[in-house]
């Protein structure tokens, strides 16, 4: 079974344009990074193919979706 782990970086004082960010972790290889911000999520994948970037109504939208669970 895969192991997950994730860390999280934060500005340490309140900038209103600054995302949080989460480094996502498989059995110690990096996957990507969500950041999180007020007004989308984005997913950098660690291939730096693409990023994917949703807007926060967009995303409720999908997982209010029945047929993804």
């Amino acid at each position: 079974m895969a192991r997950h782990t994730s860390t999280m970086r934060q500005p340490n004082e309140q900038i209103l344009n600054k995302d949080v960010e989460f480094v996502i972790r498989e059995n110690g290889r990096k996957l990507g990074e969500l950041h999180v911000s007020k007004g989308s999520i984005e997913w950098i994948p660690n291939n730096g193919r693409y990023n994917r970037r949703i807007r926060w109504s967009k995303f409720a939208e999908l997982m209010n979706n029945e047929e993804l669970i």
